[in-house]
């Protein structure tokens, strides 16, 4: 019987084809979760980052609020006490932020190439709303930290990188 297949290798054949299918979908399902996640965890360790610079980093240099040559920004009224942060740093970044091209200014001090939106509250007020004026992107990672200011008040960082 030249030419003709036997019943049960059809059958095993289908079968081994509907199995790598199977195999092959569902891969490919969960590539682009996979990938979602990875970039979503790139930009939460980003935003921490950045966070923890500009909450326990005095900036360069360390009087940036009364300088004009300002290299890098960060809050911390001086380097022996965590997340203490200086209300006149505070201040002077807000004015940088909400001066003329301010977002722009403010993301070169900050470095980094993500927009982003950076809130510090005190108990009752907001303090400094710098944020990117392009819209949020669906992939945004947010960090929110516990801060002590220098005038002996509570309140919150919270950093929004997309």
């Amino acid at each position: 019987m030249k030419g003709q297949l036997p019943l049960d290798y059809v059958i095993a054949l289908l079968l081994f084809i509907v199995f790598i299918g199977f195999i092959f979908i569902q891969s490919r399902t969960y590539t682009p979760t996979y990938l979602r996640e990875l970039r979503l965890q790139k930009l939460r360790a980003e935003a921490y980052q950045i966070s923890e610079m500009l909450i326990n980093d005095q900036g360069e240099p360390s009087n940036w609020e009364s300088s004009q040559d300002v290299k890098r920004i960060g809050f911390a009224s001086n380097s022996y006490q965590l997340n203490n942060l200086s209300m006149a740093k505070i201040r002077k970044f807000n004015t940088i932020c909400k001066g003329f091209n301010g977002y722009a200014n403010a993301t070169s001090l900050i470095a980094t190439e993500n927009d982003f939106a950076l809130i510090i509250r005190n108990e009752t007020t907001v303090l400094v709303n710098c944020t990117s004026p392009n819209a949020p992107k669906a992939l945004a990672a947010e960090i929110v930290r516990i801060v002590y200011f220098d005038d002996r008040t509570y309140g919150m960082l919270s950093l929004k990188i997309w």
